[in-house]
C-alpha cells in the first residue's frame, strides 16, 4: 500500500538522519476466508540521541485501497 510506503520511509529517513525510532504495528480483525488482517495499528515514536522525544504518531490502517498517511515533519 502506498500509505504505508510512506511510513516505512519516515522510518527510514528518521533512522539515517540519527535518530530512534520505537514502533508498534498489531495486526488485528482477521478476515476469517482470508486470514489477512483487516486494519495495522501503528504507534512510533521519534527519539534524539538525548531520549527526548521529536515526533509520535499512532494510526490504524485499513488493509484496503484507499488509505491515508501524510510524510511526518519534525
Amino acid at each position: 500500500m502506498d500509505a504505508y510506503k510512506t511510513l516505512e520511509n519516515d522510518y527510514a529517513r528518521y533512522v539515517n538522519e540519527g535518530y530512534q525510532v520505537d514502533f508498534e504495528h498489531t495486526l488485528g480483525n482477521f478476515d476469517p476466508a482470508t486470514g489477512r488482517p483487516a486494519t495495522i495499528n501503528v504507534d512510533f515514536t521519534v527519539r534524539d540521541s538525548g531520549g527526548d522525544v521529536l515526533d509520535s504518531f499512532s494510526q490504524p490502517f485499513d488493509n484496503a485501497p484507499g488509505q491515508t498517511y501524510l510524510r511526518r515533519k519534525y
